[in-house]
């Protein structure tokens, strides 16, 4: 296999050297990088395409073309590098940070009423309406912050086939308008939230005898929208027991928001921590 090709006149980029081999990430191999130098005159130069296939190493995509240098008599030099993305995910041991949630319960705190009306008995004038006075919080278990085991997982990505707008790909930055050649967008990579228990308020919940006079009683609750809390209960999501199914069944949680970051070139890597339930 010839690594190395002429024209006769560098119209077109000729190799100059053999490809040199770099593994960016240790103990792992999937993700390999080839640096190769080329010349080519100066006018005839033209950005290469990303994501083209290197000529004879075709699971090697470009990346990127830099280390550009004028050699006199009108040729340029420069250095192109290639990029194997990885088809399988990577795992990173880590430790993180978690604050493992507590434990609190909500009462109804009633008052009564007294009043009269057919739904007195026989020996009474009057009735009891009973209605939620307020609330009362009863914690628990407080939340408990702890350094836990955890595991980063990794997927890369290939872009090349981004079509760039108005802006252009920085890096750290990910920029959601780009619309791609194959019909994809950033909005096709997977992107998971922060696990965050939730609750529900109830603002108010009004209890009284039916008109039939009978002991079952009416409630009309009114619900606010749910807020993040570091507590569970038997009515947050997850509940208390809920969780505490998760923590049996070994489930891992999301510690923090998928982080979206680009490698080199259009090869960008999704990444997940996460750790057991405890």
């Amino acid at each position: 296999m010839n690594s190395i090709t002429y024209d006769g006149n560098f119209t077109r980029p000729q190799a100059i050297k053999a490809p040199r081999t770099e593994y960016p990430i240790p103990n792992f191999q999937d993700l390999q990088y080839l640096h190769q130098d080329f010349v080519q005159l100066a006018s005839k130069y033209q950005p290469a395409q990303l994501g083209t296939p290197h000529s004879d190493y075709i699971n090697f995509v470009l990346v990127k073309e830099e280390n550009f240098s004028n050699l006199g008599g009108g040729l340029l030099s420069f250095t192109k590098t290639f990029c194997q993305v990885p088809t399988r995910g990577l795992i990173v041991p880590t430790t993180v940070s978690f604050n493992k949630p507590g434990y609190r319960q909500q009462w109804e705190v009633y008052e009564g009423t007294e009043q009269q009306g057919s739904q007195a008995s026989e020996n009474s004038e009057t009735f009891t309406v009973w209605s939620v006075a307020s609330f009362e919080d009863k914690i628990i278990q407080q939340p408990i912050a702890q350094k836990v085991a955890a595991e980063e997982f990794i997927v890369f990505h290939n872009l090349a086939n981004l079509e760039i707008t108005n802006e252009e790909i920085s890096d750290g930055v990910v920029i959601q308008n780009q619309v791609f050649q194959d019909g994809l967008s950033f909005d096709d990579l997977e992107i998971f939230p922060a696990f965050s228990p939730t609750e529900s308020q109830w603002k108010k919940i009004k209890e009284s005898r039916p008109p039939d006079g009978q002991d079952q009683k009416i409630k009309n609750i009114e619900i606010l929208p749910t807020f993040e809390t570091n507590f569970l209960s038997p009515t947050s999501t997850p509940t208390w027991d809920q969780y505490n199914q998760m923590v049996a069944d070994g489930e891992y949680l999301q510690i923090t928001p998928t982080e979206i970051v680009k490698v080199i070139g259009p090869i960008y890597k999704t990444s997940n921590i996460k750790i057991k339930a405890i």
